[in-house]
């Protein structure tokens, strides 16, 4: 078993940073496409707003 002697040969500090590191970079990840999902929502509910400003102005004269 050649994998099992790498890895117990690995310090377990090492494993624990690296999987520190990948939940965080998971997280991270999720926050940036959360981001981008809201920022494209607000853009279409920036559109909606613009849209109808415009029919009530258009009513309005």
């Amino acid at each position: 078993m050649l994998l099992s002697g790498i890895l117990s040969a690995v310090h377990p500090d090492t494993w624990l940073h690296l999987s520190t590191m990948g939940v965080w970079l998971v997280f991270t990840a999720s926050d940036v496409f959360t981001g981008i999902y809201y920022l494209g929502n607000l853009r279409e509910i920036v559109q909606v707003l613009s849209y109808v400003l415009k029919t009530l102005r258009i009513d309005s004269k």
